[in-house]
């Protein structure tokens, strides 16, 4: 299970991608013959917002049948772990100079991803961290003030060859700007986009019966958080029937619901929708299925 909580709006998985090492050779490849590119090899553009972004990028850096085995490895990593689905995926080379200032991506999605390809335990330049920033940093004139250091209220998390980050798009967050190299092979290298909650996802079972199944768990799941109090953010769950079973297995795959009363328990609300959707009664299968439900809930 994934929880973004207070001071902690992130995950960090190592290892994610077994054939990294392929688009990273790929790209030094193409890095490593400059004077023998083609028309399809220059697929850059330089991205500068002024005060916001400076980076490069490339929606289609990689060839088709490479960029779709990303986007399929990820795609079914996203939904068996959290319940959602990339929008997309972007390239993009921080070399001397290139970073992004704080900032938020509260309308792009609901988390955002960077998976890197950053050789980073050889790097040659200084700064290319994420930076988030921590929710105690409203906390700041309330005492935290006497403590050192404005580093105690941002996360820097380096892109380490193959680690894939997830980040609570509401946070504000940031890349500390590069320095030191112009050098591609050496750059920032990272894929990156969102995670957005879509309708839920089935299998095993008829549309009408998963229809069935959705609306009783949405109810369900609403009656509940309706009773917490004011809340914003996501949830995804699982529910697994076993043949010739008419009650779920339920597990909570995601979580960055964000309570507006600091005392509510977040495992006492998880405990609360495993109990109510384990007791429903569902539809009996001559074979065995799963229904994976993402709530987005809050202001739009």
């Amino acid at each position: 299970m994934f929880v973004f909580e207070p001071n902690c709006r992130f995950a960090v998985v190592d290892n994610f991608f077994e054939c990294a090492p392929t688009y990273r050779s790929y790209f030094e490849d193409v890095c490593s013959r400059p004077h023998q590119l083609e028309q399809k090899d220059f697929s850059w553009t330089y991205w500068f917002v002024p005060e916001l972004y400076t980076y490069i990028k490339s929606y289609s850096f990689f060839p088709e049948d490479m960029q779709t085995n990303f986007l399929s490895h990820f795609r079914r990593w996203s939904i068996e772990n959290m319940g959602l689905v990339p929008t997309g995926i972007t390239t993009s080379m921080y070399v001397n100079g290139c970073g992004q200032e704080l900032h938020n991506d509260s309308k792009n999605g609901s988390v955002g991803f960077v998976f890197s390809l950053t050789k980073w335990n050889e790097r040659n330049f200084d700064g290319g961290e994420t930076l988030i920033v921590q929710d105690q940093l409203g906390d700041y004139w309330r005492g935290r003030h006497r403590e050192s250091g404005a580093r105690l209220y941002i996360d820097k998390i380096p892109p380490i060859f193959s680690r894939f980050l997830l980040f609570d798009d509401r946070a504000i967050h940031g890349v500390r700007t590069v320095q030191g190299t112009m050098n591609p092979q050496d750059a920032r290298l990272v894929i990156h986009g969102h995670l957005l909650a879509e309708s839920a996802h089935t299998s095993g079972i008829n549309a009408r019966q998963a229809k069935r199944v959705v609306d009783q768990a949405s109810n369900s799941v609403l009656e509940i958080l309706q009773n917490v109090g004011s809340l914003d953010g996501l949830i995804s769950l699982r529910m697994n029937v076993s043949t010739g079973e008419n009650q779920a297995a339920v597990e909570i795959l995601f979580d960055s619901l964000h309570f507006q009363d600091p005392k509510t328990n977040r495992a006492t609300v998880h405990e609360l929708l495993v109990q109510k959707l384990s007791n429903l009664r569902l539809p009996k299968q001559g074979e065995p299925y799963t229904i994976t439900i993402p709530f987005t809930l809050g202001p739009e």
